[in-house]
């Protein structure tokens, strides 16, 4: 097996994460119920998760050329105060509309401190390690999710949701503290040169865009959330109860696939660091296809159990490797933007996903979202693989 790289900024990016889904898992999961009961209406909420998208998907780019210019520790710290200002928020709001702020803050921290941990982790690791280290940073994530999610029920019902957000506020604090201690940039992260105007961000994204083997990262980075935000997420539970799965079973499902992906995540990143990351990732997404496909057919507690495990695998199989290689293809210089650009596409499948199958599963059931969106994945890892395939055709008959 290969060594792990357990050198200190390794660990101290993974214990950010942890933290960070820790808070994460705390307000997420009751969100919904909690804007129920100040009298949102399931129309705002959904306003709700659009505006979040929004958020994620207009601030990935300026977030990370802000990790060129202030450094990724800085960043990473203006994240964790993101994420106390946005849990004190959730805690002290009593309308409606106070819900909203709250919720574009808490989805900025989101993106200064996941995927800038991903760039400070690919700074501080050399490309044969730098699979492993994805697969430590990927399981600290399943980790805090998986005991987020527990807090959560704990608190929730010992202190309500209140005071269960204010308790993330606290891990927050927490996070903050630990990540002044622990983090450090490499010498020389910084580029002062890195562009001011949001529209010289975007237009600096461009060139990177028109890399095939990133273009190839970003695209099954989009289809992974296509599928996890728009299935998973927002159709799974509607076809598991339609199929006569109540609320419990549905919770064990998700509790069964939040270990199943935990526990295969670091094998997953030593095993990118022997085989080819590109390979692998065009197999994720075509499983991913073929598990969409098969959730749509399935109708009982045992397969969907089984099913979503694998999903689950094969979702923290992208995670991993996604991120990894993105950093891999693209020059030092080009890593935080490479991060950026990944994001950015991932937030704009988790954007339109549910908006676009919304309207699907209006016009032709719950059941037609799974065989469309498996369809489109078959389609946009064909048309991915040819682009990637077509200029490494076009490099060799340039040499």
């Amino acid at each position: 097996m290969s060594r792990l790289p357990l050198r200190k900024p390794v660990i101290a990016a993974c214990l950010a994460v942890f933290l960070a889904d820790i808070v994460w898992s705390l307000l997420t999961p009751t969100f919904s119920l909690f804007a129920q009961s100040l009298g949102a209406s399931l129309s705002f909420i959904g306003t709700l998760a659009a505006l979040t998208g929004l958020t994620q998907l207009v601030a990935a780019v300026p977030i990370s050329a802000q990790t060129d210019r202030l450094g990724r520790r800085m960043v990473i710290l203006i994240g964790f105060v993101l994420f106390i200002i946005a849990c004190a928020l959730h805690a002290i709001s009593t309308q409606v509309w106070m819900l909203a702020p709250a919720r574009v803050i808490f989805s900025i921290a989101t993106l200064a401190v996941f995927p800038v941990c991903g760039v400070l982790l690919a700074d501080h690791t050399d490309p044969r390690e730098r699979g492993a280290a994805f697969g430590m940073l990927t399981s600290s994530m399943s980790a805090g999710a998986a005991l987020g999610t527990w807090l959560a029920g704990v608190f929730e019902g010992a202190f309500g949701a209140r005071g269960s957000y204010a308790i993330a506020a606290g891990f927050s604090v927490l996070g903050l503290l630990i990540a002044a201690r622990t983090l450090f940039d490499l010498p020389g992260a910084r580029q002062q040169n890195a562009p001011l105007s949001l529209v010289k961000q975007f237009a600096a994204m461009r060139p990177l865009l028109s890399q095939p083997r990133l273009f190839f990262a970003c695209i099954i980075g989009l289809l992974s959330s296509v599928s996890f935000t728009g299935i998973t997420m927002a159709f799974f539970p509607l076809h598991a109860k339609a199929n006569g799965i109540g609320n419990a079973g549905v919770a064990n499902i998700f509790a069964v696939r939040s270990l199943g992906s935990m526990f295969t995540r670091l094998p997953i990143g030593i095993l990118s660091q022997r085989v080819s990351r590109q390979g692998l990732l065009a197999v994720a997404a075509l499983a991913l296809a073929a598990v969409t496909l098969s959730i749509g057919m399935a109708s009982s507690l045992e397969m969907f159990m089984l099913l979503l495990v694998i999903e689950g695998i094969v979702f923290g199989t992208v995670l991993t490797v996604g991120q990894s290689y993105a950093t891999e293809v693209v020059t030092p210089e080009e890593r935080a933007g490479a991060i950026g650009l990944y994001q950015t596409m991932s937030s704009l499948g988790g954007m339109l996903s549910p908006l676009v199958l919304g309207w699907v599963a209006e016009w032709a059931g719950v059941s037609s979202v799974f065989p469309i969106v498996s369809v489109f994945v078959v389609v946009c890892v064909g048309l991915a693989v040819i682009r990637v395939r077509a200029a490494a055709k076009a490099e060799q008959e340039l040499a």
